[in-house]
């Protein structure tokens, strides 16, 4: 199954399609509520699928290009040195363009030895 021609235009991985469960389509923005839990939701939790559903949250919203949900949400879910940390500066940097911030989340992947999510960063540099 390939990525949906609104993501391939984006440079995002098909793989984040696939990856998550049930986020099928980034071209399709009322999914995003769907698919993750809101910042509310992981507080409530300690499941490591949270995790992983915060993150897709934060890569589809990025993708979508929710600026004010991303501003909102990402200082809250990625505080500095959890697991969602690089994918919260990730977010950021893209929806607000800025080249040193995604270098930031490249470097917190690696840290965090998250080196296929840094590479995936990496290369969405490397298209932009």
């Amino acid at each position: 199954m390939s990525a949906p021609r609104s993501c391939r235009a984006t440079g995002w991985p098909p793989c984040f399609q696939l990856r998550e469960p049930g986020l099928r389509s980034c071209g399709a923005p009322d999914e995003v509520e769907r698919v993750a839990p809101t910042t509310t939701d992981l507080q409530e939790t300690h499941s490591w699928r949270a995790l992983q559903e915060a993150a897709a949250r934060l890569d589809a919203l990025a993708v979508l290009r929710k600026r004010k949900q991303v501003q909102a949400e990402a200082p809250v879910l990625g505080r500095p040195g959890t697991y969602l940390e690089p994918f919260a500066l990730r977010a950021l940097a893209l929806v607000d363009e800025d080249e040193a911030l995604l270098e930031r989340a490249i470097a917190r992947f690696h840290e965090l030895a998250l080196d296929w999510h840094a590479n995936e960063t990496r290369r969405l540099k490397l298209q932009a």
